[in-house]
Parts: structure tokens; sequence; C-alpha cells
């Protein structure tokens, strides 16, 4: 008997198949780019399920997937994917803790959380991501500069590796091989997370500029003065739109030329991309392949680096709903050890989000992999969501 079979014949809480259809569903992902098809698929019903399949897998590999939103394969593999969907209960909010599994995606979370008038300090733009996902990786947002990455949030976790299950905390080292590790070292089944008091509303303000220049020098300006702070490089008609999006009560002086306020309920601003998705779904941009590349560069480079970038990128480049962003983070606030960020009290995170067509792909790959190329020359550090 295979051991496919034997593993088969066992006796899961949750599905277990090699059914085409199944592995049609995970031989994909965002990006749109790598497809590899597995011999099995998993969807666990129990954490047991978990350590069963880590166990009796033997030699073949075992990769964790939560919402498929990596861009070049990170959760793809041709052995057995473990789809962490099922494994989404949400536990109650506990005082400024609430613990949750892996498979929950971050909307859940946090329409959980206000019901108690909580937030996560750190929120990723897109809401549709697994808990599990991006605690693997990092997790940077809009408040990232005042409270570090989402894997900087976390208090306890349940991990379960091949050996068993371990629940751990800061004093283990287990706790800090696995936050940003990738996947490489045990499956994140559960995590308690941090929580702050929720505003019930945001005043938000998208400043525009006539060039990079001024919004780079008013970003790092408004660093320690607002509670949400995102540069946005935008394809437009004419070329480049240049945009701060911030949140405060009260901004202070900027050289800005417009500034577009609203005040929104607190809940509408951080699912501001719901509407988005929706919309790209429709057209059917959210199915073309997105190359996407992101890394965190030193202060003293960034802005020289993000002129050249821009330069040499045409807005057709990233398509017409693809976009630059860039996030000034100081480090002291990045606490997670395998979140590798460049030497210095500042970095700064910048991603380029394309959308491209099939027969883009190959250049778009090429220049990522020159960007990343002059990134790590010039002290950087690639965040491990984008495609190279």
């Amino acid at each position: 008997m295979s051991l496919l079979a034997e593993l088969a014949g066992l006796a899961w809480d949750g599905r277990f198949t090699t059914a085409g259809d199944a592995l049609d569903d995970v031989a994909d992902d965002f990006g749109h780019i790598v497809r590899r098809r597995p011999l099995a698929v998993l969807c666990p019903g129990s954490v047991d399920d978990v350590g069963r399949l880590l166990r009796a897998a033997k030699d073949i590999p075992v990769v964790a997937r939560g919402r498929g939103h990596s861009t070049y394969g990170q959760a793809q593999t041709d052995g057995i994917v473990l789809d962490m969907g099922g494994l989404a209960g949400i536990g109650p909010v506990d005082g400024d803790r609430i613990t949750v599994q892996a498979g929950a995606d971050w909307r859940s979370v946090l329409t959980a959380t206000l019901r108690h008038g909580r937030t996560p300090p750190v929120l990723t733009d897109y809401l549709g991501l697994s808990v599990g996902g991006t605690l693997s990786v990092g997790g940077i947002g809009g408040t990232s500069h005042r409270y570090g990455a989402q894997t900087d949030q976390v208090t306890h976790l349940d991990v379960t590796t091949p050996d068993g299950h371990h629940t751990c905390t800061p004093d283990d080292e287990l706790f800090h091989t696995v936050l940003a590790g990738q996947g490489r070292h045990g499956v994140i089944t559960a995590a308690t997370l941090r929580l702050i008091p929720a505003p019930a509303g945001v005043r938000r303000h998208q400043l525009r500029y006539s060039d990079l220049a001024t919004l780079l020098a008013d970003q790092h300006a408004l660093l320690a003065h607002v509670d949400f702070l995102q540069a946005e490089i935008l394809p437009g008609e004419t070329g480049w739109q240049y945009v701060l999006d911030v949140v405060a009560d009260r901004l202070p002086p900027t050289r800005h030329d417009a500034d577009d306020v609203e005040t929104l309920p607190y809940l509408d601003f951080a699912d501001r991309l719901a509407d988005g998705e929706t919309y790209l779904r429709a057209t059917g941009e959210w199915f073309h392949p997105h190359p996407w590349w992101s890394a965190f560069l030193p202060a003293a480079t960034a802005d020289a680096f993000l002129d050249r970038l821009v330069a040499q990128l045409t807005p057709a480049d990233i398509g017409p709903s693809g976009l630059i962003l860039t996030y000034p983070v100081p480090t002291a606030v990045l606490t997670t050890r395998q979140l590798h960020v460049p030497a210095g009290d500042l970095a700064v995170h910048v991603s380029v989000l394309r959308t491209n067509t099939p027969d883009t792909v190959p250049a778009a790959l090429a220049t990522n992999q020159s960007w990343h190329d002059r990134a790590v020359a010039e002290g950087g550090t690639i965040y491990p969501i984008g495609t190279m």
C-alpha cells in the first residue's frame, strides 16, 4: 500500500483528499505565476489532524496554506497542502487579549474585537488574509511606525510540529523561530494577540503632492505625530500620483498641494479595500498575475532607491490597479527575530504591487531580481511575500 493510500485510510476529523478539483484549487495563488499541483490536500477538522499529518507524512513535504494570497508559490508544494481554512475559531475577548485559530481571517478577528471596543494594533491593508499567514511572514501596516509588525503583538502561540503540540511564549525558543519563520519550523494553529482600544471613527487625510521628494519628506516629518501613515505612488492618466494616507485628529503643517478629508467609522476605514476587491473580481483583474516585490530599505538610501524605481517604471508597468506603498518604521518597534530588517534606527518598507498580463511577467520577474540585488547591496532585506 502506498503512503498516500495509508494517509487516506486514517481517521481524520477533517477531510483528506486526492480529488482533482481539490488539488486544482490549491495549485494556484494570488500571484497566478507559479502553479504546483500537490499530491493531496488535508482540510483539518482539529489540531490533532495537523499533528497526525506531520507525523504520518514522513518524507512527503507538507505546506500550510491560509488564504492563498502569496504571489510566488510560497504556500504551494508537490507534496501535501494543509488547508488551514477550517481552523478558524475566534475565542472571546479577554480584556486586552484574544486567542484565535490560524485559519481565521483578520476581518473576522476585527469584527469580533470591535464588539468589545478593541482592535489589533496593526492591520494589513487587506483584511482577507489569514492570521497564520501574516504571522508566518510579519504583517506590516499603516500603524507599524507605532506598534511594529503583527508578529510583535503576539503573547502566546500554539504550534504543531512532528513531535507534538506546543503552547509557547516569548520565553520559549520555538516562539521566536516560528513567528515570521515562513512555516519552516512548525505550523501555527492558534495565537493570542494583544488588543488596544478602538476609536469609534477616524479622520482620514489623503494628502496629494506633485513630486515624490516632498511626499517623502512630509512622511518622515509626520512619523511621530499621526496614528496611521502610508505613502502611495499611484498610476494616473498623465503619470504618477503621489498621496500620503494619514489618520490624525489634528494634522501638523505639511507641504501638500491638496487634502481630501473624510471622517468615517473605524471599521469602514480598516476594511477600506473590500469594495475594491469586489470591483477587481468583477473586472477580472483580481485573477491576473501579480508579480509583487517587497523589501525593507535602510533609511539612508531609501529615498534614492524609490526615486530610481519610479523613474524606471511607468504607470503601465504596474497596471491600472497597481501601486507602490512605502512605510518608514523605527526598528526599535520591530522586535520579531525572524523579521530581518536593515541596520539603523529606521527602516523603510517598500512594496511594488503590480497587476500584469501573462506576457509581461518574465520582464517583471527580471526587474524584481534587479531590485533585489540592488536592495541587498545597499543593506536592505527582502520581505518574503513577493515574487522573484
